[in-house]
């Protein structure tokens, strides 16, 4: 939880007012994240749910989803809001499998438009495989991001993404 709570303190440092923050966290721990997020001053706003698809178990005959990540959208003061989008976006491939927290681009492409706009710069502090600096290069948006494991920066650096290692 030391990663969200940096994360949290620097937003508070990093966000204009009314920027937002949206937070990827696991589907066990989304309850504990926003009680750290809400303590540190955040205004909590409505999850986001990326599903993806996975092998369908027959349960009482429903086909059931056994993939969900959710995220968090929180914001610094007053929420601003470029354009709706859709909450929930549901995937039928699994993410490229090299990058265990990979995300598919797709709900990427959804929500980033929803939450930057031309002159915004999008901060991605645990880019990993470089999804989001990826999206956002092609959409046409400024963004900083960076990765602490330098195997893993190399992969994001081979999407044409600009991606620095962080040392904490």
């Amino acid at each position: 939880m030391e990663d969200y709570t940096w994360l949290g303190e620097q937003a508070m440092r990093i966000l204009k007012p009314g920027g937002t923050l949206v937070v990827w966290c696991s589907a066990h721990k989304q309850f504990a994240v926003k009680a750290l997020l809400d303590q540190q001053g955040l205004t909590f706003r409505y999850p986001l749910y990326y599903i993806v698809e996975a092998k369908g178990y027959a349960l009482s005959g429903y086909k059931m989803y056994m993939w969900t990540t959710p995220a968090l959208v929180y914001s610094k003061g007053k929420y601003t809001s470029y354009k709706w989008g859709r909450n929930t976006v549901i995937s039928t491939s699994a993410p490229d499998s090299r990058y265990k927290w990979n995300k598919n681009l797709a709900p990427i492409r959804t929500w980033l438009p929803c939450f930057a706009q031309s002159g915004d710069i999008v901060w991605d502090p645990f880019a990993g495989y470089g999804s989001v600096p990826y999206v956002c290069q092609q959409l046409g948006l400024s963004f900083y991001a960076t990765e602490i494991d330098p195997e893993v920066a190399k992969i994001a650096q081979q999407r044409n993404t600009v991606i620095e290692r962080m040392v904490i």
